[in-house]
């Protein structure tokens, strides 16, 4: 995540981390701890965040397109920075 962050600074792209599960301290501690530069914010267990997307497990990871629709769900590595590129491709057209 953070090499996707930082290789698409400057671009059309935020990503936005929301935390249901830990403590308000460890929330902190990992932030900290992992150096997380993009958005995250806590919101502590049964959230109507987690509800309104459904979150069954973690990390549970959607990719919005530029239309606000989820565009791919649970992306990791490599997949996940490819539908990112497409999506950002298809907006310069």
């Amino acid at each position: 995540m953070k090499a996707l962050v930082e290789r698409l600074a400057g671009k059309p792209f935020q990503l936005i981390g929301v935390d249901t599960r830990d403590d308000p301290e460890t929330f902190r501690k990992g932030v900290d701890e992992h150096g997380l530069s993009w958005l995250v914010a806590y919101q502590g267990e049964a959230t109507p965040i987690a509800e309104l997307y459904r979150v069954s497990g973690y990390p549970t990871i959607y990719v919005l397109g530029p239309d606000g629709k989820i565009a791919a769900k649970d992306l990791r590595g490599a997949e996940l920075a490819k539908k990112v590129d497409e999506l950002l491709a298809k907006m310069s057209r």
